[in-house]
């Protein structure tokens, strides 16, 4: 995964909750690939968590040698390698883009691919960049999986508000874009993933599908506008269908006889979907 802070790492595929650091992530790793491998020091920790090691398991303690040999002659010395460790495992894994949620996180969302036995799911990057992460998983079994089928991903124009522009463009994985910075250039199983921006859309194309689009959620920050000069807010009313006329719609959090009223949030408008005896009207 990279970070918006500038840190890359290409860790397979490992997970976190909100509030962990570095160790924590590169320990569960180690569980789970190396399971009753005990790391000797940091250097082992970071490094098996960081990396893709394909030798034998009883190579493993001398691989691990190699590497730190390496960084002490790129360094000059063993106290900074492995200082420098200790700094990055205490790192908080909530500013990095790229790492696969655990069962029951909070703010991931799954969406079942139409025609097809997989979902898009989404999940929080890095939020002071406002960056999400979607990934590909079974929809029944909730395993991640790498490019199931062929498909190109876009970033593209909201079509509800085409004025605001944006143009398009093509959306490539973490780890194509930075497969060449990888020890190898393979992609693990359910590693693949693709960061996009709060309030993009995008577009997923299938041959011979139709298209899915989809556009990102925005988070609220409560703290976009500290330290800023206070200022007088105007609201203006919700738009409301041409049908009924002004007055005759009312959006509220209940139902209100046969009316009901879909609020869409995009960018910042507001558009209303009014529905009425179960015909849906134009604004």
């Amino acid at each position: 995964p990279s970070s918006s802070s500038a840190t890359l790492s290409t860790q397979p595929g490992p997970t976190a909750t909100a509030g962990q650091t570095w160790r924590d992530v590169c320990l569960q790793t180690i569980r789970n690939k190396y399971a009753g491998f005990q790391p000797r020091n940091d250097f082992d920790i970071f490094t098996l968590g960081t990396s893709k090691y394909r030798g034998p398991r009883a190579e493993l303690g001398t691989w691990l040698d190699s590497k730190l040999a390496q960084h002490i002659q790129d360094t000059g010395s063993l106290e900074f390698v492995m200082e420098k460790a200790r700094t990055l495992l205490a790192m908080s894994t909530d500013n990095v883009t790229g790492i696969k949620p655990t069962r029951g996180a909070r703010n991931v969302f799954l969406r079942p691919i139409p025609n097809s036995a997989y979902s898009i799911r989404l999940f929080p990057g890095f939020f002071a960049a406002r960056e999400y992460c979607i990934d590909f998983v079974h929809t029944e079994t909730g395993v991640a999986v790498n490019s199931p089928f062929e498909f190109e991903l876009w970033a593209v124009s909201n079509p509800s508000a085409p004025w605001l522009g944006s143009g398009s463009m093509r959306l490539y994985s973490l780890e194509d874009t930075f497969k060449h910075l990888m020890e190898g250039d393979e992609t693990l199983p359910g590693d693949e993933k693709f960061v996009v921006r709060d309030g993009q859309t995008c577009l997923l194309k299938r041959p011979g599908q139709r298209d899915v689009r989809f556009t990102v959620p925005i988070r609220y920050d409560p703290t976009a506008t500290a330290g800023t000069e206070p200022v007088d807010e105007l609201q203006f009313p919700l738009p409301l269908c041409s049908k009924h006329g002004m007055g005759s719609c009312h959006v509220e959090s209940g139902s209100l006889g046969d009316l009901s009223c879909l609020i869409h949030m995009i960018h910042d408008a507001v558009f209303v979907d009014c529905h009425l005896d179960g015909v849906a009207c134009s604004l």
